[in-house]
């Protein structure tokens, strides 16, 4: 059995993953968290609820310089750039009254199901897959259901595990399609968290169909070599001097906005019509927030690090637009990174052991 869906943990993590992608002018991230949020709270008015205390006030007042800085930028490519703060905001205090975010089996198969949606309106563009959304925000749509399909091989057997697998390897072929290098980042993240889910999978009959897929990326090397994917690491790597992002990013910290920031104009001598904006969160936090930035964005970092032995099923969505804010995008794509700190500081001691904030029951990700 599947269970019942648990859909505001489905909708939260669709919207994260969104960014600041828009539906017929409108908000992806806020046409769905609004919803969800009157939601949660008339499920539970109390406004203490889902706790947090000192450390959730504490860290939502750290966004709030940011919030007042973010329209003083400057940023002419979009002009909604400004909302990216109070979005953060919002899906941390959502994220924190969903409490345990319960991911049964059957968000599994909705997952996988928007999975096939994006995969049955996409096309090729320039050697690259694009659908309903580019392929720098798509491969984060696939590699979430990548990382939590090998998760749940930890801890379900027979249909279910044939369908995890299965799922893992059609996200997997899809992120490559994307070409999008920030992939590569969430393979070895998968690996990692998903150690001990592929273990007991080699210890099963599962080895098989494992030992299989991997008979078959041996035997078509060359395909996967000639990749857009692979292709365009390499060209990188080959092009490292005359890279628009790396020459950028060189420029970029060799500035000094001090403790309060440099304003888009300031910083024109590192933009190009290609690169015309950090694509790299640290950066960007330093560069338009000053030294405070600089600090917020050591602490994000820290955040995910402290609490990498977490099952929290939430950590794995903003995980992967973690490892895709440090090669692409801006903040107005990466909000959700920002939220993590936030929920961390409020659940500190639950989120930073292997459960959150309850032992994970046995349908759960691993």
């Amino acid at each position: 059995m599947s269970g019942k869906p648990n859909l505001t943990a489905f909708f939260l993590c669709i919207a994260a993953l969104a960014g600041n992608a828009t539906l017929a002018g409108f908000d992806i991230f806020l046409i769905l968290a609004v919803p969800v949020g009157l939601v949660i709270f008339l499920r539970d008015p109390r406004l203490d609820s889902g706790g947090g205390g000192f450390g959730l006030w504490l860290a939502l007042l750290a966004l709030v310089p940011l919030a007042m800085r973010a329209p003083e930028i400057g940023i002419p490519y979009f002009e909604l750039y400004w909302l990216w703060p109070w979005k953060a905001a919002l899906l941390a205090i959502l994220l924190l009254r969903e409490g345990e975010a319960r991911w049964p089996f059957a968000n599994d198969l909705l997952l996988a199901g928007f999975t096939l949606l994006l995969l049955a309106s996409a096309r090729i563009e320039e050697g690259r897959m694009v659908s309903l959304f580019g392929p720098n925000m798509l491969y984060r749509f696939f590699g979430t259901g990548f990382i939590i399909a090998l998760l749940r091989l930890g801890s379900v057997s027979g249909w279910q595990a044939r369908f995890a697998l299965g799922f893992a390897g059609l996200s997997a072929a899809a992120m490559v399609l994307t070409g999008s290098v920030g992939a590569l980042g969430v393979f070895a993240a998968a690996l990692y968290f998903a150690r001990e889910s592929l273990w007991r999978m080699l210890r099963s009959a599962g080895a098989i169909l494992l030992a299989a897929g991997v008979a078959m990326l041996v035997l078509n090397w060359q395909a996967v070599v000639d990749s857009n994917l692979i292709s365009r690491v390499l060209y990188k790597i080959d092009n490292l001097d005359r890279d628009d992002r790396l020459v950028g990013w060189s420029k970029l910290a060799g500035s000094d906005p001090g403790w309060a920031g440099l304003d888009y104009r300031d910083l024109a001598f590192a933009w190009t019509a290609r690169s015309p904006y950090p694509h790299n969160l640290p950066l960007e936090l330093y560069v338009f927030h000053g030294l405070f930035g600089l600090l917020l964005a050591a602490l994000v970092l820290a955040s995910f690090w402290f609490a990498r032995r977490t099952r929290w099923v939430f950590y794995f969505p903003l995980l992967v637009i973690l490892i895709g804010s440090l090669f692409s995008g801006d903040l107005s794509d990466n909000f959700a990174v920002l939220a993590f700190p936030v929920v961390m500081a409020a659940q500190y001691r639950a989120l930073a052991r292997p459960a959150f904030p309850h032992p994970a029951p046995r349908s759960a990700p691993a």
